[in-house]
């Protein structure tokens, strides 16, 4: 046994543990995304700070709160206002 060990397991699905698990495992849901969790990570984390609240809004509609899309969106959007490096193809 590890003394002072944290695993994470994150998914949509739990899978199953048996009984003997039940003292150790807690699960904790996540929210999907607010409005505002989407216009701070593409203004903060991604550099989009020129994004207007109705463009955040749009990509709010547009991805409902889910993190993986969020997260394409926010790889593409980033890709056209970071400097173009000559090693992109």
């Amino acid at each position: 046994m590890l003394t002072n060990t944290l695993a994470v397991l994150a998914g949509r699905r739990l899978p199953e543990f048996g009984a003997e698990w039940n003292a150790v495992i807690g699960p904790m849901p996540l929210e999907l995304f607010t409005m505002i969790d989407v216009g701070q990570y593409l203004r903060e984390n991604r550099g989009l700070g020129n994004l207007t609240d109705t463009e955040v809004q749009t990509l709010f509609n547009a991805v409902q709160g889910n993190p993986q899309l969020l997260g394409i969106i926010g790889d593409n959007l980033e890709q056209t206002v970071r400097p173009k490096d000559t090693e992109d193809w």
